[in-house]
């Protein structure tokens, strides 16, 4: 066997998932190009959002979370009025965020 090339323990991960790694360090590059790259989009998605900040959308999110506590009642003639807007008898999860305007148009110089 090469030396450094022989096989490290198997790590576990969280739902039964597993990976044998044979050279820890070789991955690190090509994690942090991902890192990076979802760092990139998530910026440019809150650019495009006219975010001023980072922390903005979280930051409204708690905001928002508090408002709620403080009047259930509000929120869920709000729920159900969106869900309306939307066309659906009841809202969804993933809906509870959705967009109501028109998307704006971005124009790219790709073809």
């Amino acid at each position: 066997m090469v030396a450094g090339t022989e096989a490290m323990p198997i790590r576990r991960f969280p739902l039964g998932g597993h990976l044998r790694l044979r050279r820890p360090g070789t991955v690190a590059p090509t994690l942090a190009v991902c890192l990076d790259t979802l760092v990139a989009d998530r910026l440019a998605v809150d650019e495009l959002r006219g975010l001023p900040h980072p922390r903005a959308e979280r930051d409204l999110t708690n905001d928002m979370l508090d408002l709620v506590a403080d009047d259930y009642g509000t929120a869920q003639r709000w729920f159900r009025h969106k869900a309306h807007l939307l066309g659906t008898e009841r809202l969804r999860f993933e809906d509870t965020r959705a967009s109501l305007g028109q998307a704006p148009t971005i124009r790219t110089t790709q073809h």
